[in-house]
């Protein structure tokens, strides 16, 4: 029992490493794709800036090599990524942020909110003729950790919701591996549930054990 147990904890760190590698990728190509834009519309300040953005983000994000890190830090990656999305889109949105301080010292698997927040931009809030807006929000609430990721962009139909998260639907491999990779780590009744209104906006909640001792 002891050696099956070790086996499925190593498979489960292996497909956790494997789908985090890629996640990565898919961001430096965007990342690197802001900043020859800036240069090539001589926008040397803005692409300055996005360089130290993009360094940021790998500092953060591959340091240590750990793949579960704190939620507070996952919120230092995630805010460089939108601040380098906002150098890249301008005016396209604004974000905020408002997660309690216990919560930022429990755990998460990192790279979770990231994709999240890129399915909003480029799935809702890129078509929207209006400004859009995204919130963070963490909370505790019994036995739980909620991490909502909230856009006003224009929503998406049910069948579209179901899809994303059992099928890995083309386009949304981000948002599928999430919620594999905390399936994987903490079991199936945690992971992401989305709820969304045509024309309205989408929330998508994560769902997280507050006692992760086992980790």
């Amino acid at each position: 029992l002891e050696k099956v147990d070790y086996e499925a904890r190593k498979k489960r760190e292996y497909e956790l490493s494997l789908l985090h590698q890629q996640v990565k990728p898919h961001f430096l190509y965007n990342s690197l794709d802001i900043i020859i834009k800036l240069i090539e519309m001589n926008k040397n300040r803005e692409a300055k800036r996005a360089t130290s953005k993009l360094a940021d983000y790998y500092r953060n994000s591959l340091s240590n090599s750990k793949e579960i890190i704190t939620i507070g830090k996952e919120m230092k990656i995630v805010e460089d990524y939108l601040e380098l999305q906002k150098i890249r889109y301008g005016n396209l949105f604004t974000y905020e942020t408002d997660v309690d301080e216990q919560v930022e010292q429990l755990l998460i698997p990192k790279l979770t909110l990231q994709p999240l927040v890129e399915n909003a931009i480029y799935h809702g809030i890129k078509y929207l003729s209006k400004t859009g807006n995204i919130k963070i929000t963490g909370r505790l609430k019994g036995d739980y950790v909620i991490l909502s990721v909230a856009d006003n962009g224009v929503g998406m139909k049910k069948e579209s919701m179901e899809s994303i998260l059992l099928n890995n639907p083309e386009g949304h491999f981000g948002v599928y591996s999430v919620n594999h990779r905390i399936k994987l780590l903490f079991g199936d009744k945690f992971g992401i549930s989305i709820h969304s209104t045509e024309g309205e906006g989408t929330v998508v909640d994560i769902l997280l054990p507050s006692e992760q001792g086992g980790i």
